[in-house]
Order: C-alpha cells, then structure tokens, then sequence
C-alpha cells in the first residue's frame, strides 16, 4: 500500500466520514418514543415534577415531538392545572431542533462523503487507503463512545454541563428539577 498524500487524505477522510455517519445513525433510535418514553420512566419523572406517570410521559412525548418535527405544534403554556411551556422552554427547545437538524444534516453529508471516498478510492485504484480508513474509523467511534461514557460515569455532572456548552447559550439549558422541560 502506498502512504503518500493521497492515501492518507483517502484514508483519513474515510475514517472521519465513517466516524460521523456511524455516530449520527447511532444516535437516530434515541429520539424514537419508545427510548424516550423508556428513558423517562426511568428517570423517574412522574415523582419528580409532580404528575401521575401517564401525563409525565405526555408531556415528555409532546417535547419529543416538537425537537424532531420540522413544523412543531406550540406547546401549551398550561400542562393539566401547572406551568407548561413558557417562552424560555420553547426557546430552549427550538435550540434542541436546531441542533438535532444540524446533527440529520450533519450524518447526511458524513454519508455523502463516505460514498465520495469510496468512489475516489476506486477510480483512483486506492480502495487499500478507504479500507484503512474505515478500519480506523470503526476503531475510533467505540473508543470514542467509551470514553465519553467513561467520563460521563464518573463525573455526570461535569459531562452535562460541557455537553451542553457545546450546544447552547450561557445557561439557557437550566430548569428547576420539578419543571416538565426536564429530561
């Protein structure tokens, strides 16, 4: 195999697209309703914003919705008989689309690419460079993945503040803890 420029741009750009393709495919069944309806149940939401378990998981399913819909419905500003979705939530939650769409678009391209360097590699009679590349890129999205929820088990706190620094504004992502935005 030859390791000039070529083959390590092939090779490299494979292994990045394949990184990012694989991560947002991954990522796609966690914002079905039955993970979300899973995962607030298991966090024990009802107890903690003050709502029998069926209307917990109404208010969870109706903010669902409005991060993956591309023309979300207004959420209620009542929620049966306490503060629903005021302007902050709504704000925050159009933030939260906005990156689950940059994150579609994101994977679409990854996609793209990959089939791009594929296509160069082949034409270009380099496909030992794109198999390279998808040998590191398979490496590299468990090690990545591991290490993320190594970080997170250990210092949960500090991982959703950086997460979420990432992503959104100053603390524009806090909420009371008995507040329906949360989960």
């Amino acid at each position: 195999m030859r390791r000039d420029a070529e083959g390590l741009a092939i090779g490299g750009a494979t292994a990045v697209a394949l990184f990012l393709a694989a991560l947002g495919l991954a990522l796609l069944p966690v914002f079905s309703a039955p993970a979300v309806r899973l995962a607030a149940g298991d966090a024990q939401l009802s107890e903690r914003v003050g709502l029998p378990e069926d209307r917990a998981l109404e208010a969870v399913e109706l903010v669902r919705r409005y991060v993956t819909a591309s023309a979300p419905r207004r959420l209620p500003l009542s929620f049966y008989g306490r503060d629903g979705f005021d302007d902050r939530v709504t704000t925050h939650l159009d933030d939260v689309r906005s990156v689950l769409v940059g994150a579609r678009v994101a994977t679409v391209a990854a996609c793209v690419a990959l089939l791009g360097a594929f296509l160069l590699a082949r034409r270009r009679g380099r496909l030992a460079d794109f198999a390279s590349g998808l040998v590191a890129g398979g490496i590299a999205l468990p090690v990545a993945s591991l290490l993320a929820a190594l970080f997170a088990a250990v210092a949960f706190d500090t991982a959703f503040t950086v997460f979420h620094g990432l992503f959104f504004e100053s603390d524009s992502w806090m909420f009371a803890p008995d507040d329906l935005m949360v989960e």
